[in-house]
């Protein structure tokens, strides 16, 4: 809480780490980091993201099947993302479900020799 990322850090083919910027004491410091999931909230605000020039269709940042952007590598879901400019079930459960299936296929596309979907508790024998 109370800190934003100042910063991405990269080598130009990744992320290496953030500047974390403390909003209540200005205190900085790096974390070092390969990967980067935002998760924004309840507002919906695609334009948050124009200077990356993601595509966006109506009020959504526009994805495909798998849920990438416009942007290889970069993935959305939940009430942000969508296929079309079509007004989508705003639910929590749609959202979890599709944070799920992008986080599936940002595992593909990481390794795409790894299995898409995990599975079921109840088949880990636990």
């Amino acid at each position: 809480t109370n800190t934003t990322i100042e910063k991405i850090l990269g080598d130009g083919n990744k992320v290496t780490g953030v500047i974390l910027s403390n909003t209540k004491t200005n205190e900085k410091k790096q974390l070092n980091v390969d990967q980067i999931i935002i998760a924004i909230g309840h507002k919906i605000e695609p334009n948050l993201f124009k200077s990356i020039r993601l595509e966006t269709v109506g009020r959504y940042i526009k994805i495909d099947d798998k849920f990438m952007t416009n942007i290889k590598g970069i993935f959305a879901a939940g009430d942000i993302a969508n296929r079309t400019d079509e007004t989508k079930l705003a639910l929590l459960a749609v959202g979890v479900a599709e944070a799920y299936l992008a986080v599936s296929h940002i595992k593909k596309y990481l390794n795409p020799s790894s299995q898409l979907l995990g599975e079921h508790s109840s088949n880990l024998k636990l």
